[in-house]
């Protein structure tokens, strides 16, 4: 399905595609309708990292484990904020990466990689956020 999106008035001079994000809590729903007793467990690398922490967010998932998740704190607000705030996923979600790179260890504070961050060469756990 496309969406129209005005730019100017009611004028509408494109259409555009869902977003991957809207593709993906599409797809997440109709599997949660589709195997309503199953256990979902979402994994992905970078951009899917970031699809699974946000799906598994979004639809209370049972757990997951990404790969170089880039932040996505600022893709929620209210009531989801307040319980990533609080630890309510830390236990959810284990994201692995590698100390070299920018986007598991850029060390700024409101940066959330959702979870446990764990260094990819020693399995140590580095820190929760």
């Amino acid at each position: 399905m496309l969406y129209t999106k005005p730019l100017i008035g009611d004028r509408t001079p494109a259409k555009f595609a869902p977003s991957q994000m809207d593709e993906s809590d599409a797809f997440t729903e109709s599997v949660k309708k589709k195997y309503p007793d199953s256990e979902i467990h979402p994994i992905g690398h970078s951009l899917g990292a970031f699809l699974a922490q946000y799906n598994l967010i979004k639809h209370n998932l049972d757990n997951g484990t990404t790969f170089a998740a880039p932040n996505l704190y600022h893709s929620f607000t209210g009531d989801f904020k307040k319980e990533i705030d609080n630890g309510v996923y830390d236990s959810k979600i284990r994201n692995i990466g590698h100390f070299d790179d920018p986007i598991v260890n850029s060390g700024l504070k409101m940066l959330f990689y959702g979870g446990l961050k764990m260094s990819f060469f020693s399995g140590l756990r580095l820190s929760y956020i």
